[in-house]
């Protein structure tokens, strides 16, 4: 999760005290998942016989970049319109093309919404 949440921090932070339309890039799919379930995976990956090649795996919801970035402006309650555009950025074609994306082996098990909830109340 802290992937996608250091990218709207930083892209909220460029707008403090600016415009109020906050411009993120269109057609972005994420599967993030909490570091803390990655780092208890590789653990259990590292105490195991060697197996080879380990699978792909992500969070527990596959969601859009305009999706992630709305709920995190509600939660922090940021007045921003999102606004989506297409960029030519080559990351941002990795992203719209959904090689990031796990959706048949979804490890992770906190929500988007739930990591969101519990950075806010630290």
């Amino acid at each position: 999760h802290n992937f996608v949440l250091n990218m709207i921090q930083n892209m909220t932070n460029e707008m403090a005290g600016k415009k109020s339309v906050l411009k993120i890039p269109k057609d972005l799919k994420f599967q993030s998942i909490a570091t803390q379930e990655v780092a208890e995976l590789l653990v259990k990956i590292a105490l195991e016989e060697a197996k080879g090649l380990l699978m792909d795996f992500g969070g527990a919801e596959i969601l859009s970049f305009e999706q992630i970035t709305e709920s995190y402006l509600k939660e922090f309650k940021l007045d921003y319109q999102v606004q989506s555009e297409m960029t030519c950025d080559i990351r941002h074609e990795l992203f719209r093309s959904g090689v990031n994306l796990t959706a048949n082996n979804t490890f992770g098990k906190e929500t988007w919404n739930n990591f969101l909830k519990t950075i806010n109340s630290k």
